[in-house]
């Protein structure tokens, strides 16, 4: 297994196919933002965890969202649970954190200091909220304004610059509205479609199915 490996993902093509080549039967598992893009290469998204509906009236552990948030606010605050009176509330950091792993056990670090309600009050800030990650892990997972730098700063410029144009958009937008906005003179609107497909690629885009379908920024 190799993981992480967006950042020498050129080099970790050349690892796994010298492997391939001279052990065909091999099977590597690999984790990164970007496709090494070699022959066989089959892609799994990570989606999103398990997030209970805007209309259950009783949100608990079944859904792996609240199962990882209540597992981390334990962590900090050993008798922490979810009951009637945070419930909701809980399953309402977690929808707005798009059910993200690394965001959901920030937000539950800040549980003990917060309180749920005071945590969910204060998410429209949330990258100055969400900076409790653990002290060892990578300093890219220890705050969400780290992790968002450093895959900003993998991306090429044309990248980047259609990111930052579709900041614009408080909901999701379609592929028209976003080449109304990203396109210039320097970038055309078959680069912001090159340029959406690969932010899509990197998890830094979702997209809601549809016809057409339809994007938003997490």
């Amino acid at each position: 297994m190799l993981g992480n490996c967006e950042h020498l993902v050129d080099a970790a093509a050349a690892l796994v196919d010298t492997l391939l080549s001279r052990a065909p039967h091999v099977h590597v598992l690999v984790t990164s933002q970007l496709r090494l893009n070699l022959a066989g290469e089959q892609v799994m998204a990570v989606t999103p965890l398990l997030l209970p509906p805007i209309d259950d009236p009783q949100p608990d552990e079944r859904y792996a969202a609240l199962q990882l948030f209540v597992q981390r606010a334990r962590a900090v605050q050993p008798d922490f649970a979810v009951g009637a009176h945070n419930a909701y509330a809980v399953a309402d950091i977690c929808r707005r954190l798009d059910g993200l792993p690394l965001a959901i056990e920030l937000a539950a670090a800040r549980v003990r200091l917060l309180g749920v309600r005071g945590l969910r009050d204060r998410l429209d800030d949330r990258l100055r909220l969400l900076t409790g990650g653990a002290r060892g892990a990578p300093p890219r997972q220890q705050t969400l304004q780290a992790t968002l730098a450093w895959s900003h700063a993998l991306l090429e410029p044309v990248e980047q610059a259609v990111l930052r144009r579709l900041g614009i958009f408080v909901g999701g937008f379609c592929l028209e509205l976003a080449q109304q906005v990203a396109a210039d003179a320097a970038i055309d609107a078959w680069a912001v479609l090159d340029a959406l497909a690969a932010l899509v690629d990197k998890s830094l885009v979702a997209v809601d199915p549809g016809e057409p379908p339809r994007y938003r920024l997490l």
